[in-house]
């Protein structure tokens, strides 16, 4: 995107120093000349007013200096995103000290209201182009938390009336033992639950867009994605980063934890674009290294408000035409039901995936792969029966799908494993199925 920033000055002042004279503006507006605006989201980790006689326990971590904090609000400046969601601030005093080293009137901010908490969520935004305002907080305190960080609510809107959209800002609970995991997906069960609601109220906008440090990699986590999205056919739009690594600290990531997810409405004003910055390998950066311990993402949308108004919460389609593979979302089709543990010898021949549609349209499934950890089977277009109504199923067998019962092809574990539905490489479903099925019983999916 190609961005031409034209500074509009409104009052001069004429400066004589020795040199000669220097006008310097007293109140300079920023315009921009573009198509686009980016949203992104960045952790500042530990980001503090450098106050010791505020939030102690993130001044004790953090490691940011005044020179460090000049330095990273440059680079913030010069990625020149217009709306940037941020995790572990402090305060407003610690943004007041980054906007301090920012162009004067060009940035404002929100911060979460919620108390006893140093690592806050925020938005920093571009005033003079984006206009935002607080809607409020997602209690994301599951039964038993009381300190945990709670989800920011704006409701923003591209100047003078362009793109309008709700952003939601997280940050969920760290760390990968079972006790964090656990907690974790509770949040993103309470985040789904709240998105759910959301969307099925049509005076809401239907334009959705969640972004922050979720510490899960829900690229690979289907399972923990599914508990975020429920209904909704939400995106994650991390997948289109084409570079997904990330260095801090001479550490290697290549599977991200911060995202940024839309609802299908907002995939009308998606460009397409997404970026994941590893700027720790940009040596004309020399304090890179203090800024985070994060990378900076972000997502490229449309200035104009594309939405068709009359399909709020989802993309407007047909009401009677068929979906095809590459119109599924996420969870439109599913692994319903499995036969792991086939009666007989020779199980793989009597083995079944049964797969559910979840739509109220009718799905044709040809093209669509099922998979197991080692092999996948595409539903081939011969298959002129593989076609299922509304909440109907529809049943493949071994014999079908591994005629020669090769133990590379699909040969489901009795011990338990995880099987997936794909149309190319967008993943449509996974299921983490147990083991110790008892011989010819089937298993079903919980919950449908």
């Amino acid at each position: 995107m190609t961005k031409v920033w034209r500074p509009v000055t409104t009052i001069l002042f004429v400066l004589f120093i020795t040199a000669g004279c220097i006008l310097i503006p007293s109140n300079t507006t920023w315009t921009i000349t573009s198509n686009h605006i980016q949203i992104g989201t960045y952790n500042l980790e530990f980001f503090t007013d450098l106050d010791p006689s505020t939030g102690a326990w993130c001044e004790q971590h953090t490691r940011h200096t005044e020179a460090d904090i000049r330095a990273l609000a440059s680079f913030i400046d010069s990625l020149d995103i217009e709306v940037l969601a941020l995790q572990e601030v402090e305060d407003a005093a610690a943004l007041d000290k980054l906007l301090s080293y920012m162009p004067a009137n060009k940035y404002s901010y929100i911060i979460s209201h919620q108390k006893n908490q140093c690592q806050r969520v925020a938005v920093l935004y571009q005033a003079q182009e984006v206009s935002l305002t607080y809607k409020g907080e997602i209690p994301l305190n599951p039964p038993g938390h009381t300190k945990l960080r709670d989800g920011l609510v704006v409701e923003g809107k591209v100047l003078p009336d362009g793109f309008d959209f709700t952003l939601i800002v997280v940050h969920l609970k760290a760390y990968s033992d079972y006790t964090s995991r656990i907690t974790r997906e509770q949040q993103l069960k309470l985040l789904g639950d709240w998105v759910t609601n959301y969307l099925k109220d049509p005076n809401n906008d239907p334009d959705i867009i969640l972004a922050g440090d979720f510490n899960d990699p829900l690229l690979t986590d289907a399972q923990a994605f599914s508990l975020l999205d429920e209904h909704s056919n939400l995106r994650i739009l991390t997948q289109d980063a084409p570079d997904k690594v990330c260095t801090p600290d001479g550490r290697y990531y290549t599977n991200p934890i911060d995202h940024i997810i839309i609802s299908p409405n907002a995939q009308n004003e998606y460009d397409g674009t997404t970026t994941l910055d590893n700027y720790f390998t940009n040596s004309t950066l020399p304090y890179r290294e203090s800024y985070s311990d994060h990378c900076v993402l972000w997502s490229e949308f449309s200035t104009d408000d594309l939405d068709d108004e009359s399909t709020p919460g989802q993309l407007p389609s047909p009401p009677d035409a068929t979906l095809t593979c590459s119109d599924l979302s996420y969870h439109d089709v599913i692994i319903y039901k499995l036969m792991v543990n086939a009666p007989g010898r020779y199980e793989i021949p009597n083995e079944y995936f049964t797969l559910l549609n979840t739509t109220d349209r009718t799905v044709d499934l040809r093209g669509i792969a099922i998979a197991d950890e080692q092999a996948r089977w595409t539903i081939p277009s011969s298959m002129t029966d593989a076609v299922i109504g509304p909440g109907e199923t529809w049943t493949v067998y071994g014999s079908t799908y591994n005629p020669t019962s090769n133990t590379r092809g699909i040969a489901l574990r009795n011990k338990g494993e995880t099987v997936y539905l794909w149309c190319g490489d967008t993943l449509l479903d996974s299921w983490t199925y147990p083991g110790g099925s008892r011989d010819g019983v089937p298993i079903t999916r919980p919950g449908y």
